[in-house]
């Protein structure tokens, strides 16, 4: 089981890797396999992350892209950018969502399928931006997503 020295470890290799754009996907691969690896089940049951960042690397360099080409615009203020970018970043996260419980493997044989669609995450995740802008109800929005998100979640179509 990890620790939490273990996890701001990992968060850093990873905000670190992500800073550099070229290798981030890798990166957050490696800390997702570090996360998977240390999940702990009622029943037993082990999993494994068997995702590459090369599968979603174009997501990265899409989203820093992005990233880098709004903080570009004059005259731009810090919440329009922050709009701008959560509309078209939703999708791609939509997208690295889906490939990492896609990716989880669990020792039962089972896999997992995000259902999640783009109107609920985006709604979330503006709740979320404008809530830490406020600086109140963040944690209420962080807890109402991670229940959504498992709601969302299915077993595949063997």
């Amino acid at each position: 089981m990890g620790t939490g020295l273990q996890a701001l470890g990992w968060g850093l290799r990873a905000l670190l890797l992500t800073s550099l754009m070229i290798p981030a996907a890798w990166g957050v691969a490696a800390v997702y396999r570090w996360y998977v690896r240390n999940l702990v089940f009622s029943d037993g049951t082990v999993a494994e992350f068997t995702g590459r960042g090369g599968q979603v690397w174009g997501c990265f360099v899409l989203l820093s892209v992005l990233n880098g080409g709004l903080s570009l615009i004059p005259g731009i203020g810090p919440l329009s950018f922050l709009l701008s970018f959560l509309f078209i970043a939703v999708f791609f996260n939509l997208i690295i969502y889906r490939w990492f419980f896609r990716n989880i493997s669990p020792s039962t044989g089972e896999h997992l399928d995000f259902t999640g669609r783009y109107w609920p995450l985006l709604g979330y995740l503006l709740l979320f931006a404008v809530s830490i802008y406020a600086l109140v109800g963040w944690a209420w929005v962080a807890a109402g997503m991670t229940t959504w998100m498992p709601e969302h979640l299915l077993e595949p179509r063997w």
